[in-house]
């Protein structure tokens, strides 16, 4: 199986280099639809060590298995488990509960419970439900079942979704409970938005609907801009109440900011695909006068694939400059990143809640983002957007804040005020009203 997955992951990377032939592929392979009522868990790792916990009354249950899958590196997983902290922090007398399953690899479940340990969080305990037990499979309903016969066992108060889009095959969608109340984190509907790029077989059609509807059985969705709550409501028929609740950058930042002329060079956090308008960027980095693209390199992070790495390499040889395709980074390399930059810029056709924008805040870094997106929602200074369909004016504003200290600093005033409405602290304060509210709190 390893060695499989591995030639898989070889392919996959290479054949995105050639969209159209990858993508013909995904339909092939993927022309079975999900059925919930065959699907099947297969075990994969040896039986599970996971500890007893003693019987006491827990305030909320994060379903965390999105930690337990490669979003952990994405801003999922970032929003999840800072959202866990300021939650578990807004109320320390109160207990939580982190739940993991093992559907997930012996691997993923170390590293899921190594990121819940690292919060430092005395009120939160953390467990792994097993739902093979002597079993080598186990059917999707009866996996959600097994959930459902753990929470309810144990005096639970409300239970809160962080996973509602995952995979099937890494992560098993919570059931719902009328012994206690049921919510998610609604990220985004990127998928909807884009079927035609990101819906390209009838398993992700199917598997991603399946999702959705089940999201209607949900108490709340607590959603992470308004941007998304609008999408929702105008993408879905679905009649739930929906909460905005935000979100933040990172905390604790101490090192002072560097100022303009320390700063040097482009930065973008993106991915391969089409929404994330890579190559519209590198184009209008083309476009800039040939002594800023000297002097500024433009370092893109978030490209996973060789193939789309390949690919994006041949649209920026007309550059002056020089075009950097990374993948992840660490946090400590992305703080480097952040400090050392001087300008963020996001040309996304549409985002959930751009965690970078405000990450980039918290680091005294400058941001510029697309017009009618969650970064207008978030930056609201027209000088600091542009039209992300539109080169030339993607490259009029990252020419205006690459080279004019004034502007730039009038920027950095204007991010420090907007990012007081983008805590961590407030965004715990939404999430703990709205679950509240549906008790009659």
């Amino acid at each position: 199986m390893l060695i499989s997955n591995r030639v898989l992951k070889y392919f996959s990377d290479r054949l995105q280099r050639f969209p159209i032939v990858y993508k013909y592929l995904v339909w092939i392979l993927g022309a079975k639809a999900f059925d919930a009522s065959t699907f099947q868990y297969k075990r994969n790792s040896s039986d599970l060590n996971s500890e007893l916990l003693v019987q006491k009354t827990y305030k909320l249950v994060f379903d965390a298995q999105c930690l337990q899958t490669p979003t952990r590196q994405r801003g999922i997983g970032k929003y999840s488990l800072n959202l866990i902290l300021a939650i578990c922090n807004a109320s320390p007398n109160n207990s939580y509960l982190a739940v993991l399953s093992n559907v997930a690899s012996p691997e993923n479940l170390k590293t899921a419970r190594a990121e819940l340990a690292k919060l430092e969080c005395a009120n939160l305990d953390v467990v792994v439900i097993d739902i093979f037990e002597s079993q080598k499979k186990v059917s999707f309903t009866e996996a959600r079942h097994k959930i459902l016969q753990y929470l309810e066992q144990r005096d639970i108060l409300a239970v809160l979704s962080l996973s509602p889009f995952e995979k099937h095959e890494s992560v098993i969608s919570f059931p719902i409970s009328t012994k206690f109340r049921n919510f998610a984190v609604l990220y985004d509907l990127i998928k909807l938005q884009f079927p035609s790029q990101l819906l390209i077989s009838q398993k992700q059609k199917t598997s991603y609907l399946w999702s959705l509807d089940n999201l209607e059985e949900y108490d709340c969705l607590l959603s992470i801009s308004e941007e998304t709550k609008r999408n929702w409501i105008a993408l879905t028929d679905k009649k739930i109440p929906i909460e905005v609740i935000s979100g933040s950058g990172h905390t604790n930042i101490l090192s002072p900011h560097k100022g303009f002329k320390d700063r040097v060079g482009l930065l973008c956090v993106g991915a391969e695909q089409e929404h994330k308008n890579i190559e519209r960027l590198i184009e209008a980095y083309c476009l800039l006068p040939l002594n800023v693209q000297l002097g500024h390199d433009l370092t893109i992070l978030g490209i996973r694939n060789i193939g789309a790495r390949n690919r994006l390499t041949r649209c920026a040889r007309k550059a002056a400059g020089k075009v950097v395709l990374s993948e992840y980074l660490s946090e400590t390399e992305m703080f480097s990143n952040y400090e050392s930059a001087r300008l963020l810029v996001m040309p996304s056709l549409s985002e959930g809640l751009s965690l970078p924008i405000l990450e980039a805040w918290s680091h005294g870094l400058v941001a510029i983002g697309s017009v009618n997106t969650v970064a207008q929602e978030i930056i609201q200074t027209e000088s600091q957007l542009f039209n992300p369909k539109d080169p030339i004016s993607i490259r009029d504003c990252m020419h205006r804040y690459l080279t004019s200290e004034s502007a730039w600093s009038a920027a950095l005033v204007d991010l420090q005020l907007s990012s007081k409405n983008f805590t961590w602290e407030s965004t715990a304060g939404r999430a703990l009203n709205a679950i509240n509210k549906s008790w009659g709190e």
